[in-house]
């Protein structure tokens, strides 16, 4: 009696704590449904269309679907995939709440800064930031990112007429730059 009542409230717990979780899932797959894209698997998504290198499966894919399309990265991750520049320029120029159950979980890792803020503590910590962006104090850096972009175009010169990936080289840019303007480390 008393352990079937346990589990009755422990199911019971469970459906109420993951219902707006799978309920939002839901929504995010009932609009992807109505994207173009390739036909995904109903546990592994759309893994399986990426063979050997992934930045060439997924040119292959762009060069498929040719504004924006829907691809699933197993069964809970769900992407939007926009490759065109209108598209992009939609979806940059579109305003977002950073009232989100996401943006949350930034600001309480990362307190009110000027990305998850809003009013006038985005407005304060805006004009307090501006002057280090002006192009004046920018002058001094730029022969450092020109030395640092220099050495990532001899990199890509090697690899001329090959797809390349180039999230990591962009991250090991932005650390070089920062590394030598921050700390004068070369």
């Amino acid at each position: 009696m008393i352990a079937s009542l346990i589990i009755i409230v422990f199911i019971t717990y469970a459906i109420v704590s993951l219902w707006p979780w799978l309920y939002s899932k839901y929504r995010i797959y009932s609009a992807l449904r109505k994207m173009q894209g390739p036909k995904p698997h109903w546990i592994t998504g759309n893994v399986s269309d990426f063979d050997g290198s992934f930045s060439q499966s997924l040119l292959k894919i762009d060069r498929q679907y040719s504004r924006k399309y829907a691809l699933y990265y197993g069964i809970w991750h769900p992407v939007l995939a926009i490759n065109h520049p209108d598209t992009i320029r939609m979806a940059l120029k579109k305003p977002f709440s950073k009232d989100t159950d996401a943006m949350k979980y930034v600001r309480d890792w990362t307190g009110d800064g000027i990305l998850t803020s809003n009013g006038a503590l985005w407005a304060r910590n805006r004009r307090l930031l501006t002057p280090a962006f002006h192009f004046d104090v920018l002058r001094s850096y730029v022969s450092i990112y020109n030395e640092c972009t220099d050495i990532l175009i001899e990199k890509w010169k090697n690899n001329c007429g090959k797809c390349i990936e180039i999230f990591d080289d962009m991250s090991r840019l932005t650390f070089d730059v920062l590394l030598r303007c921050a700390f004068s480390a070369n």
